[in-house]
């Protein structure tokens, strides 16, 4: 068998060193279960070179992956792994893409070419954390003239990747970049499709920068009034007290966009039914706690304090003693089960 690649990317304004711990993880994962595995931590689009939206930084991914997959003196890639942390989930979506319409990704029924002119690789695992899959603007009722202010002021200083996540952005013939994303007639959402394991990991509370409803793909959140609820969720194992089994079906009350926001509603719409009727993506829920205890979660129970949810998911996990559990679900349960 032939090396298990595992492609990373950070958020908007990160580096490669938050995807350290997840690394770390892995590679203790790859010695219990024999497996090769190399890794392509993505450096390129740090800092503000993360302002180049969607294409601009996906590009510069898929050129660091070429190089690796042509290089002759090297061990041939027989699997490919996509990690993305906020912002990287997107990027990696389109990196997925272009390999998938350059005939570089197959499926695990299908045999790899090692060929160095044509290689190709099998689709192992795409996971996300805390990735803003509809896009990330601001549309809170309670601040609801302050949104318009926020998200324009978004758009303008973080350039081509604040209008895409604030959902201002029509450079895509008319169109905006998430929802290109999802259109199943483009290999963006085709390539998906091949991945053996794609799982999304959200946090239900706590996340000013990526709510649970963008990050789960799912267009609904938890009110004010019924996240107090969320304490009371059973964790799915006590291996995993961060993660919590959530019914999305029967999920208590919930707050929607308001009727002002309406452009924004009608677009996320269609991007969650594109997205959606992927039906095998399996949905986890991730829940950072206002107070330092332990909680409960299939979305979770976890040491670290308000408003840290989005930080402490990947990056600065292994800052927060008993918040490992999230990453560890992954590399237990997927990481290393399709190959």
């Amino acid at each position: 068998m032939g090396i298990h690649l595992f492609v990373l990317h950070h958020g908007l304004w990160g580096d490669h060193s938050h995807m350290n711990f997840i690394i770390s993880r892995i590679e203790e994962g790859a010695k219990t279960s024999g497996e090769s595995v190399e890794f392509i931590n993505c450096a390129v689009n740090e800092g503000t070179n993360s302002y180049a939206g969607i294409e601009g930084c996906g590009s510069r991914l898929v050129e660091l992956i070429f190089e690796r997959l042509k290089d002759a003196d090297k061990p041939a890639i027989s699997h490919l792994s996509f990690v993305g942390y906020s912002f990287g989930g997107l990027v990696i979506r389109y990196a997925a893409g272009v390999l998938f319409a350059r005939n570089i990704l197959v499926s695990e029924s299908t045999s790899p070419q090692t060929s160095s002119d044509a290689p190709t690789v099998i689709a192992a695992n795409f996971v996300t954390f805390a990735s803003p899959h509809l896009g990330a603007p601001r549309t809170s009722p309670e601040s609801a003239t302050l949104n318009p202010i926020f998200n324009s002021l978004a758009s303008f200083m973080t350039s081509t990747t604040g209008s895409q996540m604030m959902l201002t952005d029509a450079s895509y013939r008319g169109r905006k970049a998430v929802n290109v994303l999802a259109d199943p007639s483009l290999p963006f959402y085709q390539s998906l499709l091949l991945f053996k394991n794609r799982v999304i990991y959200a946090n239900l509370q706590n996340d000013p920068l990526v709510s649970h409803r963008t990050a789960s793909i799912l267009e609904t959140e938890p009110s004010p009034l019924t996240k107090p609820l969320i304490n009371y969720l059973s964790p799915v194992s006590e291996s995993y007290p961060s993660i919590v089994e959530l019914d999305p079906s029967t999920l208590p009350s919930v707050d929607t966009l308001p009727k002002s926001e309406e452009e924004v509603r009608t677009l996320r719409e269609k991007v969650v039914t594109t997205l959606f009727s992927l039906c095998s993506f399996q949905l986890h829920w991730w829940l950072s706690q206002v107070v330092d205890c332990i909680g409960t979660v299939f979305a979770v129970h976890v040491r670290s304090s308000f408003r840290r949810a989005h930080a402490t998911i990947v990056r600065r996990a292994d800052e927060f003693k008993g918040n490992e559990d999230v990453v560890q679900h992954f590399i237990d349960l997927y990481c290393f089960k399709s190959t």
